[in-house]
């Protein structure tokens, strides 16, 4: 089974984690307040006690958070994601986070052989949780094709825009 780590469960990304459960992909979750977990737990997502124990043996691990800052600490904070994540696997950034964050993260995962492309978000939480939100891609074409399977179901429309930040840029 296709496993995945959701990052940020406010009012887009809880969507998008049930997506990924609707889908029928396994999810571990992470959120700073459980409570607004609970019902994907229910759904059968497992809740997870840190970024880094969500992206333990992930295929993918996508992120949804506030900010450059969030997203610094989600991803390489002391138990950010980066921390446990194989080699060849996919990071996600769906969060809204500028261009010389996005660019940094991406050198930081890719010196530690994690794929990594930005992927913001347009729609609103009734497009998210239906799986209709635009995404808008920054990525290596050939990194692209192996996280179609990873945004397929979160978005309707991928666009994609060249390089790892060009996705960032655009929106």
């Amino acid at each position: 089974m296709t496993r995945v780590a959701f990052i940020g469960l406010g009012r887009m990304g809880h969507g998008m984690a049930g997506r990924y459960l609707d889908a029928g992909y396994s999810v571990a979750v992470w959120n700073r307040s459980q409570a607004k977990a609970e019902d994907l737990l229910a759904r059968g997502a497992r809740w997870s006690t840190s970024p880094a124990d969500a992206a333990i043996d992930a295929d993918a691990v996508v992120t949804m958070v506030a900010d450059d800052d969030a997203s610094r600490a989600v991803w390489l904070g002391p138990d950010g994601a980066a921390a446990t994540m194989r080699v060849g696997i996919i990071a996600i950034e769906c969060s809204t986070v500028s261009r010389d964050h996005a660019l940094r993260l991406s050198r930081e995962l890719n010196a530690r052989g994690v794929t990594y492309i930005d992927c913001p978000v347009t729609g609103l939480p009734d497009a998210a949780a239906a799986g209709k939100l635009t995404l808008l891609v920054g990525a290596d074409a050939a990194d692209l094709a192996r996280a179609r399977p990873f945004l397929a179901p979160i978005g309707s429309t991928i666009r994609h825009f060249g390089a790892v930040g060009t996705g960032t840029v655009y929106k």
